[in-house]
């Protein structure tokens, strides 16, 4: 993928995770009365806030539930007034956006990282074998009997015509 692209990608990727990424999940503990949303509660701990939506979006609930509580509780003390990490984890865990089937899924990363790769070495043997089949079938059809241009015309139409070439020459 161009860099473009790439870019493009990233961003309606990131934009799914905006209303996750800029909930609230308490005040900040450091009497500033300011909200601590997930995305500077994710940065704090040095985990990319995107990649962990992500990570958490694609994961069941209860998993994800898990993982963002202990990332929560994880917070030093006095960093968020956040009473219940559980029931918080929770709540935020359902703003995500539910990753589509796993088959949807695995086909559009199969897309995504197919864009730039070069054929494998099965690839062009399948590819090659077909060629050979085809060229195969198109000289077996040029070289078969009655099948080429300059070739006399058999059967009736011929009898015909030799019968009529006959009569004018004996009549001569």
């Amino acid at each position: 993928m161009t860099a473009r692209a790439d870019t493009a990608v990233s961003s309606v990727s990131r934009s799914r995770f905006e209303e996750f990424l800029l909930a609230s999940i308490g005040e900040d503990g450091n009497d500033s009365g300011m909200q601590l949303s997930v995305l500077s509660a994710l940065a704090r701990q040095n985990v990319d806030p995107w990649e962990e939506a992500a990570s958490l979006s694609s994961v069941p609930s209860e998993m994800a539930t898990q993982r963002l509580t202990s990332l929560i509780a994880a917070l030093p003390k006095g960093r968020s007034t956040c009473p219940e990490p559980g029931v918080n984890a929770a709540r935020l865990i359902a703003l995500l956006p539910r990753a589509a089937s796993p088959d949807v899924r695995s086909r559009m990363t199969l897309l995504r990282r197919g864009a730039g790769q070069t054929w494998t070495a099965r690839q062009v043997t399948v590819y090659v074998i077909i060629l050979a089949v085809i060229l195969a079938l198109q000289w077996f059809v040029a070289t078969r009997p009655g099948a080429g241009p300059h070739h006399q015309a058999s059967g009736p139409t011929r009898g015909i015509a030799s019968s009529a070439t006959e009569l004018r020459n004996a009549g001569r």
